[in-house]
């Protein structure tokens, strides 16, 4: 969750007014809530529809008193375009958009037909395993 919150902080301080950020996993949610570059709530929680993900988006800007209709949705991780969540969302937020990853990084031919925002989810894999494999060693 650090790379996450690390790299969506760099975001959200280049973007004026307020900015959800939305991690999904498997059936883990991470949300952050930036305004103006500055962090108003980070939470995680499990969830098992697109309307539990949607009650902790609308729960996040109930608890710190910003409006649906102002704040930039900005989506990575499992969710799909025009995947149910996806679609869940275009129907509360203005433009919701899912994050995609730079250029940057030549990508195995392998991976070519995955979509960017979901590199993040071998990465954290990667490094758990690492990590664990280290631990053991």
């Amino acid at each position: 969750r650090t790379v996450f919150l690390n790299g969506i902080a760099r975001r959200a301080a280049s973007e004026d007014g307020p900015s959800l950020h939305q991690q999904t996993w498997e059936n883990e949610l991470d949300n952050a809530l930036f305004d103006s570059g500055s962090l108003k709530l980070f939470n995680s929680h499990y969830f098992s529809s697109a309307e539990d993900v949607l009650y902790h988006c609308i729960f996040a800007l109930d608890r710190t008193g910003i409006d649906r209709n102002k704040v930039a949705v900005r989506i990575s991780g499992a969710a799909e375009e025009r995947g149910e969540l996806f679609e869940l969302l275009i129907k509360y937020f203005t433009a919701p958009i899912l994050l995609e990853g730079p250029d940057l990084l030549d990508r195995d031919p392998a991976l070519a037909d995955r979509p960017y925002h979901q590199d993040h989810l071998l990465f954290e894999l990667f490094l758990s395993r690492h990590m664990l494999f280290s631990f053991y060693r």
